[in-house]
């Protein structure tokens, strides 16, 4: 079961099944790619359909200047920074988390 623990330690069959029915949601929720749940602060139900909702930015990055083959590090520091905060003033990762939590339920 772990790297400290007897060889022939198995998960009692409460914690198998458990695991088990996390897997197969996981699975679901990754082969869908759509969450849906019910929002804590509107009671309504909520939709993420990550096939058309992608957190994307496109940007321009100049070269390093250490290997040219790669971004400069500042900058990519910086868009990556600007892109979090753009999703965030939208609203976009709070619907996320929310969907994922009440998905979960």
């Amino acid at each position: 079961m772990g790297k400290y623990t007897k060889r022939d330690q198995y998960f009692t069959p409460e914690a198998d099944e458990a695991v088990f029915q996390i897997a197969e949601s996981a699975h679901e929720l990754v082969d869908r790619l759509i969450i849906r749940g019910r929002s804590r602060r509107t009671n309504r139900m909520e939709t993420l359909n990550m096939m058309t909702e992608r957190l994307q930015e496109t940007v321009s990055l100049p070269s390093s200047k250490e290997a040219s083959a790669f971004p400069d590090p500042d900058a990519t520091f910086k868009a990556h920074d600007a892109a979090y905060q753009a999703f965030k003033d939208r609203g976009v990762l709070d619907r996320a988390t929310q969907a994922l939590l009440t998905a979960s339920r």
